[in-house]
């Protein structure tokens, strides 16, 4: 006798269904309770013009053992890697906000809706949203509410104008409150002036007020009708669309003019990767470490190449995630994300299976590691070494580089200092060296290895 399914960790809200893996690969089991409602997504050619014009994963059927606890079993397209809210930029959650009003906006059409706008239920191929959830489309009653409305604005809208004035960090705040920001505490974090826009108005300050005041014994559905629905989607996509993130100062937004001010480095290192990785075979995916502008992981940009792109400075990233939104890069994806996470004294180990790939970038990268964060070197090569699949390039900067000497702190320096000889003998013990050269106008070296 076959064991049922286990239930995915992350799949534990919907009663509509679950999400599994089976043998590697994911399926979604869905309850009998849901059965009119796939139907309807199927048959009304709703799934069809979802699927087509990208805004929803497709899926194929894999089972139909139509039980007690089980109608149906789909095999989802698997979207990698999958990543929460938080690592998104200001302008990922915007784009993400704005594809759930226009899902939402379609299904109507089609006699369905959305049932929950909850974040977590997109994610990204290169810089395109997606939804990934088949099951959060039910049955649109039209004389309700809309039953997500209040969790859009608590997860996508109030964060976004919270951005708008304290900066492009606000999805950082689905970290604390990873099922919205609640509207009474994030509107204390708004000016007053935030109430002049209507729209902000409504969907946040008043909306707040409302649940407020309201008593237990009032609560109650109001009357509602399709031209209301369609009213309130109107406006609270004039709200989302308003949102700005507010510029906040950042070491890293002009990299690309300061390293021009040193001589031929940069443009003699970008050759070097370039050419060097084109005679490397098999190199699908690339994960580039302190990505900032991504000028060198661009550069190796191929039709069928998956790129991620990780930073930890979101004004940077966001500006890079609006140009690979513009450039339409499909295979380009960015998250914002602090390598120290995926350490081991980090907070989250099991995303490194999820952006492991062919070929890792470390470039500029390990000296902030090692110097700013001192965090040992070991450890730091433990880690290139499981986030790659077979390459990695790397930069060495020696302790006297003038960049180390003028911005980083002297004690720490002396207290770890790590020379080229014991750089590489350290590396070595994880990595084959197979090309390496010094970088003009620079004491610094760049390393390309093969993983043992």
């Amino acid at each position: 006798m076959n064991a049922p399914p286990t239930r995915h960790p992350a799949s534990y809200r919907d009663p509509a269904g679950f999400v599994f893996e089976k043998d590697g690969i994911l399926h979604r089991s869905i309850h009998p309770l849901h059965r009119s409602a796939y139907q309807t997504l199927m048959q009304s050619g709703l799934y069809d013009r979802l699927v087509q014009q990208n805004l929803l994963i497709p899926h194929e059927v894999v089972e139909r053992p139509n039980s007690a606890d089980t109608f149906l079993v789909i095999k989802p397209q698997r979207i990698h890697p999958i990543m929460a809210p938080w690592h998104w930029t200001y302008d990922m959650l915007k784009q993400a906000a704005l594809l759930t009003l226009k899902i939402q906006q379609i299904s109507l059409e089609y006699g369905m809706s959305l049932k929950d706008a909850h974040p977590s239920n997109i994610q990204f191929i290169g810089s395109a949203p997606i939804l990934i959830d088949t099951l959060s489309l039910g049955h649109w009653e039209t004389e309700k509410p809309w039953v997500a409305y209040r969790q859009y604005c608590e997860s996508f809208l109030l964060p976004l104008v919270t951005g708008n004035y304290l900066g492009a960090e606000s999805p950082q705040l689905l970290r604390a409150w990873p099922n919205g920001l609640p509207l009474n505490t994030g509107r204390k974090l708004l000016p007053l002036r935030s109430k002049l826009y209507l729209h902000w108005l409504l969907h946040i300050h008043l909306n707040a007020r409302q649940f407020i005041t309201r008593k237990s014994s009032d609560w109650h559905q109001p009357t509602f009708s399709a031209p209301k629905m369609k009213n309130l989607l109107r406006s609270l996509q004039l709200a989302t669309e308003k949102c700005r993130a507010a510029p906040n100062h950042s070491e890293w937004i002009n990299y690309e003019n300061d390293v021009q001010d040193r001589g031929e480095y940069s443009r003699h290192k970008l050759n070097l990767i370039k050419q060097e990785t084109d005679q490397l075979p098999q190199v699908n995916s690339i994960v580039d470490l302190g990505s900032n502008t991504g000028v060198y992981s661009q550069t190796l940009q191929r039709d069928e190449r998956k790129i991620i792109q990780l930073e930890s400075d979101s004004q940077t990233l966001n500006r890079l995630y609006l140009r690979n939104l513009q450039a339409q890069h499909k295979n380009c994806t960015t998250f914002c994300l602090n390598i120290e996470e995926l350490l081991p004294a980090g907070q989250d180990p099991n995303r490194i299976p999820s952006i492991r790939s062919d070929l890792v970038l470390c470039l500029g990268l390990l000296h902030h590691l090692t110097y700013r964060n001192n965090i040992p070197l070991t450890d730091v090569l433990n880690l290139l070494h499981q986030l790659s699949n077979r390459h990695l390039w790397i930069e060495f900067i020696d302790p006297a580089d003038p960049l180390i000497v003028e911005f980083f702190n002297p004690d720490i320096v002396a207290k770890r200092p790590v020379d080229q000889l014991t750089f590489e003998a350290e590396l070595q013990k994880l990595f084959t060296i197979r090309f390496q050269s010094n970088l003009t106008d620079s004491t610094r070296r760049l390393y390309l290895c093969s993983k043992k």
